[in-house]
């Protein structure tokens, strides 16, 4: 039934008016958490905001015991990631993200402090606010050849970040984006950046950048 909730063993979800599956709601165990590609034949498009979100939930989701999430794959046909999905996951280390993925919502992965390392696929083009910030053990972030923008604190307070390669056509860089990122060298950016934010790399070792070329 069009937009009234459902429910498929961990999982709570909606359907749209083309028969498209949105997750609304878990409740299963934790680990690795294996996102379902299909549910009663209908495509699972859309993960909903704070589906994962854990620091409101001191009893586990929708008020059922809970272990953590540790790992999250997320199956082709996906996308969207909602709002604050994996807000707080505190030891979510590892995330498979599809390559249909398109949009990312703010704060999606914000204090995921135990994230070591994302590659985000091609059809990703902007990158929200708070995206990832806050993920403490983040070392490495494998930026898509589409990107134009990365959000104001998308990875703020990301001490552990090393790797970022920029890509070349990237064109923003929001206000405090890299703010923190005490182990990030920016090094040259692309001459096709045209807006860097306030005190976007604040922090960065060297405090310091200029543009390739």
């Amino acid at each position: 039934m069009i937009g009234h909730e459902m429910y498929y063993g961990f999982w709570r979800y909606t359907t749209d008016a083309n028969g498209q599956v949105t997750l609304m709601a878990y409740n299963g165990p934790g680990g690795t958490v294996c996102i379902p590609r299909r549910i009663a034949g209908r495509p699972v498009i859309r993960l909903a905001a704070q589906l994962f979100r854990e620091d409101q939930c001191p009893i586990g989701r929708d008020g059922m015991a809970a272990d953590p999430v540790e790992a999250a794959i997320i199956p082709e046909g996906v996308l969207e990631i909602g709002e604050m999905a994996f807000y707080c996951c505190r030891s979510l280390q590892r995330v498979r993200l599809p390559r249909s993925l398109r949009t990312l919502g703010r704060d999606a992965f914000s204090f995921c402090g135990a994230l070591e390392e994302i590659s985000l696929p091609d059809g990703v083009q902007e990158l929200p606010e708070g995206v990832f910030e806050g993920c403490t053990s983040l070392r490495a972030a494998w930026l898509p050849g589409a990107l134009h923008t990365i959000g104001e604190r998308a990875f703020a307070a990301c001490g552990s970040l090393r790797d970022c390669p920029w890509p070349q056509g990237l064109q923003c860089i929001d206000d405090y984006a890299f703010e923190g990122c005490g182990m990030l060298s920016p090094g040259p950016l692309p001459r096709s950046v045209a807006y860097v934010g306030v005190d976007a790399f604040a922090g960065c070792r060297p405090a310091t950048f200029a543009w390739a070329g």
